[in-house]
């Protein structure tokens, strides 16, 4: 014998064909798709119970229906929100005007560029 035979020489066994247990297989599927069909239907059932006993909310409306703000949440559309821009105004306003901050401890606000150029000439 030579070298080459003795190194790749007959299989020591038949292979067995390739075969898979589709009965097993299928068995295993079907009781999956039991057992999740099963259990879908048990959820949605305690879902509805839990829905039906919280009930519907009797008598007027929250306070907060309507309302522009409620907590921290804008509830306007962004195309229907002004509020940025009249909040702008009003503080343009306030910085180009006379007024009392507090008029019994005697505390004005004056326009911005009169107070800038008070500044500037050291006065207070």
């Amino acid at each position: 014998m030579s070298e080459k035979d003795q190194l790749h020489g007959p299989p020591l066994h038949e292979p067995e064909p390739d075969r898979l247990p589709t009965g097993k297989l299928a068995l295993i599927a079907l009781a999956t798709i039991v057992f999740l069909g099963l259990g879908s239907l048990a959820s949605g059932w305690m879902l509805y119970r839990a829905a039906g006993s919280l009930g519907q909310p009797e008598g007027a409306p929250a306070a907060s229906v309507g309302r522009a703000e409620v907590g921290i949440v804008d509830q306007r559309l962004f195309a229907q929100e002004k509020r940025a821009q009249e909040l702008r105004l009003e503080q343009r306003q306030r910085l180009e005007s006379y007024g009392w901050v507090d008029r019994d401890g005697g505390v004005i606000h004056l326009p911005i560029e009169r107070a800038m150029q008070l500044v500037a000439e050291g006065r207070r």
